[in-house]
């Protein structure tokens, strides 16, 4: 889209984006942190086995994302997400009535694999409904629903949610329910959006994956995000259980200081994109936070608790523009009709890096006995 006029109903496509971010891509993955002890508990698992539950929607993203963006292409991400969200609402609710880890990690599966498809669906959509000026800023919008999902699931799962429904199954039987609720909304409001998928002779899977393949620059912003998602998600998957022993802090408290990560990347990823649109440069305002980046990754761990909070501040807010920066590549680096399956190649390669860290953390606690690494 070429233009600079904003198309009537592209504001309700911007929302259902944003909901299904929230509580389609990011609530479900993050509420089970602050529960993990319990669940631990209860199932008597391993630091391992409490890890990998984080895991295995990594390793269902990294498996599955190139084909859930090869399907965004081909049918239209309206159909695409509308599948993938069911698959998510099924697995992530059906996860309340496990009573095995095995039961519990094949729920997680499917709510891995129906992620996978949906979060190549947005940006498809996005490019096809906003101008090109406006992309950074619409992508911005919709990906701070990862970080508000993030933050509502670290800070009230193990409180407000908890307290309501009184056990970690109740608790994610509920944010299911919601799950639910915003795959309704998609249905009843993304239908007459009009078609994103592929031309039916442009839509040679193999040969769209080929030319992707070949694009060094798409390497790059994979790579990137490998390591930043490495950190997130050791981050915001074991702080909740970390800190209660390294810090002294309490359980709730530790949810708290937790979600001033994902919170505070939504004004980053707002003001610094917002920057970058107005002053129609990109490669100026990555360059120069991924020093920033790197720095605060190396120092938080070796930090004060007094420093704790405004380094993972500093942090969140650093972090939110790098993500928006990456969730833009796709749209920026291919053709429109070949989004969907450059944004499943790089949450394919990306998010390996949330397979490897937590369980990586975990054992490294089951070998030392603590949380002092």
């Amino acid at each position: 889209m070429d233009g600079e006029d904003f198309p009537q109903g592209c504001w309700l496509i911007l929302s259902n984006a944003f909901l299904a971010y929230v509580f389609l891509i990011s609530v479900p993955l993050l509420a089970v942190a602050p529960l993990l002890p319990m669940i631990m508990k209860d199932l008597n698992l391993s630091h391992v086995e409490g890890g990998f539950l984080f895991s295995i929607p990594m390793l269902m993203i990294a498996l599955f994302a190139i084909l859930g963006g090869i399907l965004n292409d081909r049918i239209g991400s309206r159909a695409a997400v509308a599948l993938g969200g069911l698959l998510v609402v099924i697995g992530s609710a059906l996860r309340g009535a496990a009573s095995t880890f095995v039961v519990l990690a094949l729920l997680t599966v499917l709510y891995g694999i129906g992620r996978a498809i949906v979060y190549p669906g947005p940006p498809k959509l996005i490019v096809a409904w906003f101008p090109s000026k406006f992309l950074g800023t619409a992508t911005s919008v919709y990906g701070l629903g990862f970080f508000l999902g993030s933050t509502v699931a670290t800070a009230l799962t193990g409180t407000v949610i908890l307290r309501l429904t009184g056990s970690w199954q109740a608790a994610l039987l509920s944010w299911g329910a919601v799950s639910l609720i915003v795959w309704i909304i998609w249905l009843l409001t993304v239908r007459n959006a009009p078609y994103t998928g592929m031309p039916h002779k442009e839509s040679h899977s193999l040969e769209s994956l080929r030319t992707l393949a070949g694009h060094r620059s798409i390497w790059l912003v994979a790579s990137i995000w490998l390591l930043i998602n490495l950190f997130y998600y050791v981050v915001v998957g074991w702080f909740p259980t970390a800190l209660p022993r390294v810090a002294g802090v309490g359980p709730e408290e530790a949810g708290y200081i937790t979600s001033l990560f994902p919170f505070l990347s939504m004004p980053g990823m707002f003001v610094l994109a917002l920057c970058s649109d107005r002053l129609g440069l990109r490669k100026p305002f990555i360059v120069g936070i991924a020093p920033i980046l790197a720095l605060l990754a190396f120092a938080i761990p070796y930090s004060s608790q007094a420093l704790l909070w405004p380094l993972l501040a500093l942090l969140g807010f650093v972090y939110g523009y790098a993500v928006s920066w990456i969730y833009l590549m796709p749209i920026e680096l291919v053709r429109e009709e070949r989004v969907g399956s450059a944004a499943g190649l790089l949450v394919s390669i990306g998010y390996m890096g949330g397979l490897i860290g937590p369980p990586l953390v975990g054992y490294l606690i089951d070998i030392t006995g603590n949380f002092s690494y």
